[in-house]
């Protein structure tokens, strides 16, 4: 009889086999909000389509496969190829994709068994996938990791559920804009966050919401130690919010044109609205800026609206940034915030942020205990460079000093400065051992010039090892 050679698989370990099967399923199945499908395909998805070809390669792999649950701990349902369909013709035929779905869905639960979830359900706004929910909430003791994209009133079905295990919750809600004054109540969606008590959830820490917020007296018993992510929040719900995140917990709101909308309504209406100032302990801010439009917060009065009203005395943690249209720093806010709130802060982010060298200066002094930074500067021509040797001298010359316990400078450059101006600040600092990230921002930064400053760099390197090998004074380094 003649005998096949083994696979190589075999002679590989189980562990690493199936973090491989893992690290290519996910790869593969990687899925987006404005991801459109049709339901073979989305079927495909929901069966494991990506495995099932990765256990064709060979006898061995097909085992591992069949036999690994935690292989299968990703369900992803994606029924917006359904979303021109009336929900009562999808059930009413045995034989639609629809029910075909369904019927899919409970195999694929069973061949994870008992290992962990992270499960995605992306549904139109106008179907009400009820069945899909129930089969999902079969197996909520395993939740670990749920991100649902539906409307509303599904989570009803969520209520009185035990979710003993569940981390991390993102929820993608219809957006529904106030019809009344801009500066009345916040929005009353409809909906219920009880089931994400500790009662239901006690090992929960994120939540994201992104669309319609639920009621304050819902959602703040909840917030003590989470980290959350918001969307669409307007002016009231934050002031309302605010107080109730303590120094565990932390806040990231995302700034749209909608929210610049609402505050320059409020402000010609009621101006004294904005005129309040929450204190609280909490210890995470994060603020990103979210439009297509260049002239969209021309004057950063929307983000500025929001520091004037915040008092964070234990923030240890600041990161403001633009995912499209660089943020305007205001500055005039900006800078009475970081002097209510900066004085133990030890992390700071501005990315892509409009803001002058004497205005970065200015920020720098009123954050004395910071020991990490991150500056990225804008890809975009016609905003001037922040990086450059002007703020490399002027940093270095500042008396008194600044940020003197910065250990960490994390740079996106435009390559605006000289490899000699760089230097210089290191040696500067060589004393407070502080460690420098560069990188270059798409289409800047010459291959000559990259060269130049890793050359220096290592050369910096070279000099401050023999100089410790010399001696106890110990030296900068890279």
């Amino acid at each position: 009889m003649v005998h096949s050679p083994p696979s190589l698989f075999a002679t590989l370990p189980l562990e690493l086999i199936t973090e491989i099967l893992s690290y290519c399923s996910n790869q593969c199945i990687e899925i987006h909000s404005d991801t459109s499908r049709t339901a073979l395909q989305s079927c495909q998805v929901l069966a494991g389509g990506e495995l099932v070809l990765l256990a064709q390669t060979c006898h061995w792999v097909r085992r591992v496969v069949r036999s690994t649950p935690t292989l299968w701990n990703t369900i992803i349902v994606d029924l917006r190829c359904f979303r021109d369909l009336p929900e009562e013709d999808l059930i009413s035929d045995p034989r639609s994709e629809y029910n075909w779905m369904l019927s899919l869905l409970n195999q694929v639960l069973g061949r994870g068994r008992n290992s962990p979830r992270r499960i995605e359900l992306y549904s139109p706004y106008g179907l009400h996938p009820r069945h899909f929910i129930q089969i999902l909430t079969l197996w909520a003791a395993h939740w670990h990791n749920i991100r649902f994209s539906m409307n509303n009133d599904m989570l009803d079905l969520l209520q009185g559920v035990s979710f003993p295990s569940l981390k991390s919750l993102s929820l993608q809600l219809p957006y529904k804009r106030r019809a009344a004054r801009a500066h009345s109540a916040i929005r009353q969606p409809g909906y219920s966050l009880d089931f994400l008590s500790t009662q239901y959830a006690p090992r929960l820490s994120f939540l994201s919401i992104f669309g319609a917020l639920p009621s304050i007296d819902d959602l703040a018993p909840l917030l003590s130690t989470f980290v959350c992510s918001l969307r669409y929040a307007d002016m009231p719900f934050i002031l309302k919010i605010v107080p109730h995140l303590t120094s565990a917990a932390g806040l990231d709101l995302a700034v749209l044109s909608s929210f610049n909308h609402d505050v320059r309504k409020v402000l010609h209406s009621d101006g004294a609205l904005f005129h309040r100032r929450v204190t609280s302990t909490l210890g995470k801010l994060s603020i990103t800026q979210i439009s297509h439009h260049s002239t969209w917060d021309s004057d950063g009065n929307a983000v500025g609206v929001i520091l004037d009203s915040l008092a964070l005395p234990e923030l240890s943690s600041f990161r403001i940034s633009a995912s499209r249209t660089p943020v305007v720093w205001p500055h005039v806010s900006g800078l009475a915030f970081l002097q209510r709130s900066g004085q133990s802060l030890t992390s700071l982010d501005l990315v892509t942020v409009c803001l002058s060298t004497a205005q970065l200066l200015a920020v720098l002094g009123a954050v004395p205990l910071l020991t990490s930074l991150y500056i990225r500067d804008n890809a975009d021509s016609d905003v001037p460079a922040l990086v450059t040797d002007d703020l490399f001298v002027a940093v270095k010359l500042h008396q008194p000093a600044l940020v003197p316990a910065l250990s960490g400078l994390s740079i996106g450059s435009r390559a605006a400065f000289t490899t000699s101006a760089l230097m210089q600040l290191l040696q500067h600092r060589q004393e407070a051992q502080l460690v420098v990230v560069l990188y270059w921002l798409a289409g800047y930064g010459t291959a000559s010039f990259q060269e130049d400053v890793e050359k220096s760099l290592d050369e910096w390197d070279d000099q401050m090892q023999k100089r410790e090998a010399q001696g106890p004074d110990p030296g900068g380094h890279i």
